[in-house]
């Protein structure tokens, strides 16, 4: 390889960046696109044990909001949409072969995932907006709960709310009871603290 590892992941990113023609930022290694106030953020990660004979990658496409924060941060992030749904984490893209597959893989999930959300929201932002976050869910560390609330109103974040508290109650159960305990155990279930202070949910007992 003539290429730096440096090099190589870098041309690798270009080369997904003339498909998708994004705004790219060489030096966080991330393609972004803006539509209103939603950026869609696909960053690119690379293992520090890197060497020429051996080259991993990870990438994932996050999507926040700029209302909230002026990067992707706990304050900011709405969804995520994975590229890989197996149990790795890491892509091989050490040797042309490798790297060849890697890169179809990665631009059918761009095109099959990612693509159809940014034409529905160029289409017709609120109806993309609220699509969006059913389709995804609601992420433990998101703000997807207090946007609904914001953009759409109180009775469709009750609806939100409904779903969400839905999907965690019979697994999660215990963090309820922990917080009625008077625990600080809803720091990082940003849905959730939004719902228990905005009394988007109903809490059997009493906090000490």
């Amino acid at each position: 390889m003539s290429e730096t590892v440096k090099e190589y992941i870098d041309s690798f990113i270009m080369d997904v960046n003339q498909i998708i023609k994004w705004k790219y930022l060489k030096s966080r290694r991330e393609l972004k696109k803006q539509i209103n106030e939603l950026v869609f953020q696909i960053d690119f990660y690379s293992s520090k044990y890197n060497y020429c004979s051996d080259i991993e990658i990870r990438s994932e496409c996050r999507i926040w909001c700029k209302r909230y924060d002026r990067s992707l941060t706990m304050k900011s992030g709405i969804a995520g949409i994975p590229f890989r749904t197996d149990a790795e984490y890491w892509w091989d893209i050490t040797d042309e072969n490798s790297r060849e597959k890697v890169f179809l893989s990665m631009i059918e999930g761009i095109k099959t995932k990612v693509l159809p959300v940014v034409e529905e929201l160029e289409k017709d932002y609120s109806s993309g907006l609220l699509k969006l976050i059913y389709r995804y869910g609601f992420d433990a560390f998101s703000n997807s709960i207090q946007l609904i609330d914001e953009f759409f109103g109180r009775e469709e974040a009750l609806k939100a709310a409904n779903a969400y508290s839905e999907g965690f109650k019979k697994t999660e159960s215990n963090i309820l009871k922990r917080y009625i305990k008077g625990e600080c155990c809803l720091e990082n279930e940003r849905n959730l603290h939004y719902m228990v202070e905005n009394r988007l949910i109903t809490i059997s007992g009493e906090r000490k």
